[in-house]
């Protein structure tokens, strides 16, 4: 089983930008202008940590392939070449503003669309984001591999449990049968909506199969809040295709400065 990876890095990171603007201490001057993905994690930029996680599966990672807008494109070629990958793996989606942004699943199609991606399974992961250090990508694999040979229309999704019922407000919940198979999807429901406290992360890892119905996605969708978070599509995709989840331990989410310093600080502990 062969598998492409795509990086999603197109955002703009605005949240944290403005933190790091007003910030005050001067600790933080040399990230102003850094896209979030590259912004130094234990001393190497965020998307390198996951980049290393790739080279670890080489008997199933075929392709690295990496999506960001215009306004960053630079910052991630440099990153490329320092790293031994092509340039020709960053793909430019020509947006140069927040405002102007494709949105998350449009920047996937773009790639599946330009690379010509159309028969083999995808790994698809968010730039901004890391795991716990007890996240296994082997693992994750294996049991992706499993689930195909049991069905070649299985996709794989990853959670992690929420810190309580407030949390639900800020992320997508999940709530699975007893085969783990999610059975609900809900975008930042109301804390009454749902029991569970199964939160959405962005990670997925797509059949080949499930490739069409990304294109068949975008091409019916009409306004960017339908494309703007991967996790729309998963929430299209459950009830057409299955989609398992496996749960982790727990994850770290950059959108504020805050959230960068306790990520720098903390990430590499159990």
């Amino acid at each position: 089983m062969k598998v492409t990876v795509v990086i999603l890095a197109a955002g703009y990171g605005t949240r944290l930008g403005r933190d790091i603007e007003k910030d005050t201490s001067g600790l933080y001057k040399d990230l102003v202008g850094k896209a979030k993905p590259l912004v130094p994690v234990k001393g190497k930029a965020l998307i390198t940590h996951w980049l290393e996680h790739f080279k670890d599966c080489k008997e199933w990672i075929e392709t690295v392939y990496l999506v960001c807008n215009d306004l960053h494109y630079p910052q991630f070629v440099s990153w490329a070449k320092e790293n031994d990958l092509s340039e020709e793996n960053i793909i430019n989606d020509g947006t140069k503003s927040n405002e102007g942004r494709l949105g998350a699943i449009k920047d996937l199609e773009l790639v599946l669309r330009t690379k010509n991606i159309t028969d083999s399974n995808i790994l698809v992961v968010g730039g901004d984001t890391l795991f716990l250090m007890d996240f296994n990508l082997k693992s994750i694999i294996q049991h992706f591999q499993q689930l195909l040979t049991q069905n070649s229309h299985a996709n794989l999704h990853l959670c992690y449990t929420i810190s309580g019922p407030a949390e639900r407000l800020q992320r997508g919940i999940i709530e699975l049968n007893d085969n783990n198979q999610i059975t609900m999807f809900l975008e930042k429901p109301k804390i009454e909506e749902t029991n569970s406290l199964l939160g959405s992360v962005p990670f997925y890892l797509y059949s080949k199969h499930t490739l069409p119905l990304i294109h068949q996605y975008v091409e019916q969708s009409s306004t960017l809040a339908e494309v703007d978070s991967p996790g729309r599509f998963v929430s299209w995709l459950y009830s057409r295709e299955p989609v398992f989840c496996q749960v982790i331990k727990g994850r770290y989410d950059i959108g504020s400065l805050e959230e960068y310093i306790q990520t720098n600080t903390l990430y590499g502990d159990k």
